[in-house]
């Protein structure tokens, strides 16, 4: 995000900069060569398919247990729910320029005619409620934060609510599978940690708080699905109180599944130290 400014240094991340009369935005960022881009990169691609087969190697390593039958610890399968995700960030980011530190800047200016700064405004006077959960839903109002005013992105901006909604209605598809993908990844992550159900534990009350953390992360991120059909007849505080119940039992239900694995490790069975026999999948002639 910030990736590209125009002549005077403001970011282009607004739908009315690249639909500007003005200026040709697309065209001037299409014009850029896939090399310029590359070469801004800190991170070339054996650096990143290296990090990916380690993430690969561990995922490997537990299906090999479990097709073994050998144990898989709360402690390996909490770090299996990362490496998954992990892997998929990674696949996604392979082409992706790593801690690029200045943004290109093209030879155009996005500001209307008569355009004069107002001096940046952000952060804007907003309640704590509204920049808490702009921090989770990555919306921001129109008044919030305006690029032009600015030389810089907020860490966690990413569309305007008007542009957002744009997308959602013009482009249905694509916001879809946005947000579909995200629906998904939140849920296969409580699915792994779901899979341990059966798993060994030193007492009965660390199993049920796995099995009750491991079941909400997996169940909660639907909640934002019924909260956007819901969303026209709830009031703005029934959703907001939602929002804070969501987020509060969703965080504790992650801490739970951070700290159960660790307290576990006190009272292993004893072939969770047994290691995988990997000479059985070499076919021997």
């Amino acid at each position: 995000m910030g990736g590209f400014v125009d002549a005077e240094g403001h970011p282009i991340v607004t739908k009315a900069q690249l639909a500007s009369p003005l200026a040709s935005v697309v065209k001037e960022i299409q014009a850029i060569e896939e090399a310029g881009i590359d070469d801004r990169s800190k991170g070339d691609m054996f650096s990143k398919v290296i990090a990916l087969c380690q993430g690969l190697w561990f995922i490997a390593q537990c299906l090999a247990r479990k097709g073994q039958h050998l144990p898989i610890t709360a402690l390996e399968v909490a770090t299996l729910a990362f490496a998954v995700v992990n892997a998929l960030t990674w696949l996604l980011w392979l082409k992706k320029p790593l801690d690029v530190c200045y943004p290109i800047r093209l030879p155009l200016h996005t500001a209307p005619i008569g355009w004069h700064n107002r001096g940046p405004p952000y952060p804007a006077a907003l309640s704590w409620f509204e920049h808490f959960g702009g921090v989770f839903t990555n919306l921001y109002h129109t008044d919030e934060y305006d690029p032009l005013d600015n030389t810089s992105v907020p860490t966690f901006w990413c569309a305007r609510f008007t542009d957002y909604s744009a997308l959602q209605y013009s482009s249905i598809l694509s916001w879809s599978l946005a947000d579909s993908s995200q629906l998904i990844c939140g849920v296969l992550f409580g699915a792994i940690h779901c899979s341990a159900w059966s798993a060994a534990f030193p007492s009965p009350a660390e199993m049920w708080l796995w099995r009750s953390s491991a079941l909400l992360i997996t169940v909660l991120p639907y909640t934002f699905v019924f909260g956007i059909i819901l969303q026209r007849v709830l009031s703005l505080n029934q959703i907001r109180r939602g929002i804070i119940a969501v987020i509060t039992v969703y965080s504790a239900a992650r801490v739970i599944l951070l700290i159960v694995p660790l307290t576990a490790l006190r009272a292993l069975p004893i072939a969770a130290f047994s290691d995988v026999e990997w000479s059985i999948y070499i076919p021997h002639l």
